[in-house]
């Protein structure tokens, strides 16, 4: 086994290991209890306990979840990821706060300061977003150990945070039809800069490998969402005049309920369009992640994704029920079956010499993905 000190693999582990390939034993009675445990202590803490809950699920989800026949391992702990997020909280958010709420009340609203305050916090926002996506891929990664060995991110988030920044501008200026060009530019990035010890993935992804499922997901979109949403606001309008009308005349409910009730057909509209949503995001996202793959190499293995769009719907349908139903409590079972589904359909092909790979002598985040976790981004 490898150790921490920059040493390789113990030297009589298997020179080479022919077809490696991912899989997930993770159940879900098992990770049942540590769910409810979860919650039950995030009531009594006012969901501060949620650092110490996301550390247990993610130990679980990764030691079920085993690479040529080797679990993973998480080392991360509950305070680190707390105290990222105090550290975030008074060094960036509270800043932030003051740029866009206090300084209207200390200035006129249409004072010239204001309307930069609010640029500037605009602009940090956007920056800070692609840092906290680097920062809480590095601490994740840095806590993960394969046969001893931990991973690492090889870049710079500040200098990703930019590129991000520079991308998102060019999405908005672009009315989102750069939105292939973007991702290709920061999934390449990001993979280019993971490593596993001192080894470096090589990625390259083609821009124009993305535009065919975009302009597909689009068309499909326009075809089935336009009708979605008609007929749902016609039934909602037909049903809601009907219904508030009976209820009225016949004495059935109090005038509040009546009041509620366009409410609560506005809700279920929404859920309608997400669900019918979720259609062509599967079509678009089941070709990205296999073109990622396609453009992945980790030395002498290169990977595949093989699910279908049908696979991905049932994927994205099912946890987006999951999670209205329990109003997001059900998110660690998403997490499996997102582990779970990644597992079963990425293909590896080639053979990985676990002892050519030694530890990294990067340093590792001494606290956690406080910015994810200030932007709701940490939830594995």
């Amino acid at each position: 086994m490898g150790d921490s000190d920059g040493r390789s693999l113990e030297a009589g582990a298997p020179a080479a290991v022919a077809g490696p390939r991912f899989s997930q034993a993770g159940q879900h009675r098992e990770l049942l209890p540590i769910v409810l445990r979860n919650v039950l202590l995030g009531l009594i803490t006012l969901t501060i306990y949620r650092f110490w809950g996301r550390t247990n699920v993610r130990r679980y989800l990764w030691r079920t979840t085993r690479f040529m026949d080797e679990p993973l391992e998480y080392t991360g702990v509950g305070m680190e990821l707390f105290l990222g997020f105090v550290f975030i909280l008074f060094v960036v958010i509270v800043p932030l706060l003051f740029l866009t709420q206090g300084l209207p009340l200390l200035l006129a609203p249409d004072h010239p300061a204001v309307f930069g305050a609010g640029l500037i916090a605009y602009l940090a926002i956007l920056c800070l977003i692609g840092m906290a996506i680097y920062r809480a891929r590095r601490y994740r990664l840095s806590r993960t150990l394969w046969r001893g060995i931990r991973g690492t991110m090889q870049g710079s988030s500040v200098r990703y945070g930019l590129i991000y920044l520079g991308l998102m501008l060019l999405n908005v200026f672009s009315i989102g039809l750069a939105y292939p060009f973007t991702r290709a530019r920061l999934l390449s990035r990001l993979m280019r800069e993971t490593a596993v010890g001192d080894q470096t993935f090589a990625c390259r992804l083609p821009a124009r490998r993305l535009y065919g499922p975009f302009f597909g997901a689009l068309t499909i979109a326009a075809l089935l969402l336009v009708p979605v949403g008609a007929l749902a606001s016609s039934v909602a309008v037909v049903v809601g005049s009907q219904f508030g009308w009976a209820l009225e005349n016949l004495g059935e409910a109090s005038p509040g309920l009546v009041q509620l009730l366009p409410v609560v057909l506005l809700a279920v509209g929404y859920a309608v369009l997400a669900f019918a949503a979720t259609i062509p995001l599967a079509f678009y996202k089941t070709r990205e992640y296999a073109r990622l793959a396609d453009a992945t190499a980790f030395r002498e293995l290169t990977f595949a994704f093989r699910a279908s769009t049908p696979e991905t719907i049932g994927l994205f349908m099912g946890n987006l029920l999951l999670i209205l139903l329990t109003l997001g409590l059900a998110m660690p079972f998403v997490q499996l079956r997102n582990f779970r589904f990644f597992c079963r359909h990425l293909a590896v092909a080639g053979s990985l010499d676990p002892a050519t790979i030694h530890q990294s002598a990067a340093t590792a985040p001494r606290v956690g993905e406080g910015l994810a976790e200030a932007f709701d981004m940490g939830s594995v």
